[in-house]
């Protein structure tokens, strides 16, 4: 690039902006949908660039809706008058996705919905419930293995009884005054 790069790690782009970069953020790397929100939230234009791959080469994510191994559930349908945790609006896969998904089952949605920030609250929040407290959780797809990988649930610890349709996943983003030539 022949200059000088500087590189920010932080929770969300709003978060960067304010506290990090000085309100400037030439490339943005992240959940698309998340980075989506925040950048309106931040009114910084960006335009999606690249797509990261997954070893099955897609670009996509899913949510998946997740209960105690010994929960009845078998399927989404199967969630009426369940106490269910969304991941916040801004997470595509776990809210949004995950919404139409149950409307698509039958399933009435609680208003307000119940949110959890992390896919590891929510897992650990139905689990503690356990299989009779009739919970659900919505979990990111490239979550579960890291949750029994990291010792966070035990393996076979929990189910999946629904799957959304997929979605975007890490994306790069370029802000929009940049020079294309660049890219």
């Amino acid at each position: 690039l022949q200059r000088k790069v500087d590189v920010v790690f932080s929770e969300s782009l709003t978060d960067a902006l304010q506290r990090k970069t000085g309100g400037r953020a030439d490339l943005v790397i992240g959940k698309r949908s998340v980075v989506e929100h925040d950048a309106v939230e931040s009114k910084l234009p960006l335009t999606p660039i690249a797509a990261l791959t997954g070893k099955d080469g897609s670009t996509t994510q899913t949510g998946l809706i997740v209960v105690p191994a010994g929960d009845p559930a078998k399927s989404a349908a199967d969630l009426k008058g369940y106490r269910i945790l969304f991941g916040p609006p801004e997470a595509q896969e776990k809210n949004a996705a995950a919404a139409q998904l149950l409307k698509d089952h039958g399933v009435a949605l609680p208003s307000p919905m119940e949110t959890c920030e992390g896919c590891a609250e929510g897992a650990a929040i139905v689990l503690k419930g356990g299989a009779s407290a009739r919970g659900a959780a919505v979990i990111s797809s490239y979550a579960r293995p890291l949750l029994e990988g990291c010792g966070t649930v035990k393996k076979g610890d929990l189910r999946v009884v629904g799957e959304t349709a997929p979605v975007p996943f890490i994306t790069a983003f370029a802000a929009k005054r940049l020079d294309p030539t660049l890219l």
